[in-house]
């Protein structure tokens, strides 16, 4: 299966209004004590999305894993996923002079809990594909990967709760792989059921059914109880995508820098972290469209909010692909920092 121009638009749209999310927690002041609406609405799907774009590029239909390609294939995510992740990690405790042991037993490991969290995903993935490898029939497989996706369902994942009980829980980030496990799982069925899937999004009663019910329904802004929801509107966005890959396609400015965003978003998410410069005026101007007395934002501040901080994730992108270009003269550190050369 060639690869799809559309999602790879929708991996460097994702990844812009990842950091555009992340300069209103991360760089404003060290952190805002809450989201603004519109950046809550933004962030109900933006994670689950990854995870499910994750899984859909995983998936290999047809194919059997012999021992060495299970070895090769671990010791590659090994180098591409967890090294880097470690690395980043600690030169980004190490510049922000923080203790790296209270970094490790923070779930959110300095905002690299991602790549950790997809790393162990991917292991769980590979490991139970590698095992039923000699099953004749797919479903078989994708029912052995729905088994945990199952029990996380209902399993409250665990809290946010330091202590000695929880050194494990909080070092390997087991409420953001409990929480997230099942969306990797919905993008690999996605992607063995394509075929049939794509023929959906082109059915105008299928798509008005997902609008409805994703943007109808009540919402609670938790992807742990709402997945229902939140696939929902992940689906939206793919029927949104599909319906616009021609022009996703086509070799003008704009699709094409989507593309090449959307093809380095490792790296972006890597780097971005060092670059979310902090604006006071412009934070408190956006601190005042926080949801605290129930009051509804006017559609005039979520314009202003997209227009001030879009163009800064932009250049924060394209900074970071910079520097990229730059470490790649350094293959040593380039391997350390973003894995191997694709």
């Amino acid at each position: 299966m060639k690869r799809l121009s559309y999602i790879d638009a929708l991996r460097g749209i994702g990844i812009v209004l990842l950091v555009y999310n992340h300069f209103l927690f991360f760089g404003f002041s060290g952190g805002m004590s809450t989201m603004t609406p519109l950046d809550n609405e933004v962030m109900y799907i933006l994670m689950p999305l990854f995870f499910v774009i994750s899984g859909f590029v995983s998936y290999q239909k047809g194919r059997v894993m012999t021992s060495e390609q299970f070895r090769k294939s671990l010791c590659g995510k090994v180098r591409s996923l967890l090294v880097p992740s470690i690395t980043m990690f600690a030169v980004n405790r190490y510049i922000y002079h923080a203790n790296i042991m209270e970094g490790l037993q923070d779930v959110m490991k300095s905002g690299y809990w991602f790549t950790l969290t997809l790393f162990q995903i991917v292991v769980i993935y590979q490991t139970l594909m590698f095992v039923t490898r000699h099953f004749s029939n797919n479903w078989t497989k994708l029912s052995t990967l729905c088994v945990p996706a199952v029990l996380f369902l209902f399993t409250p994942p665990p809290d946010y709760i330091t202590g000695n009980q929880n050194i494990i829980v909080n070092l390997l980030s087991v409420r953001q792989f409990v929480m997230y496990y099942q969306y990797f799982v919905i993008g690999v069925i996605v992607k063995h059921n394509f075929d049939m899937l794509q023929k959906l999004m082109a059915n105008k009663w299928f798509m008005t059914s997902c609008f409805i019910y994703a943007f109808f329904a009540p919402t609670y802004h938790d992807p742990y109880t709402n997945w229902l929801i939140i696939i929902a509107r992940i689906a939206c966005v793919f029927c949104v995508a599909h319906y616009y890959r021609d022009w996703f396609d086509k070799e003008s400015f704009l699709p094409n820098q989507l593309r090449y965003i959307g093809r380095h978003t490792i790296e972006i998410y890597f780097l971005h972290y060092f670059f979310l410069f902090k604006i006071p005026a412009v934070e408190y101007y956006l601190y005042s469209f926080i949801d605290v007395k129930g009051v509804t934002c006017l559609a005039h501040e979520y314009m202003l909010e997209l227009l001030i901080l879009i163009p800064l994730a932009i250049f924060v992108c394209y900074v970071c692909l910079y520097i990229k270009k730059v470490l790649d003269s350094f293959p040593l550190i380039s391997q350390l920092c973003f894995g191997p050369t694709k």
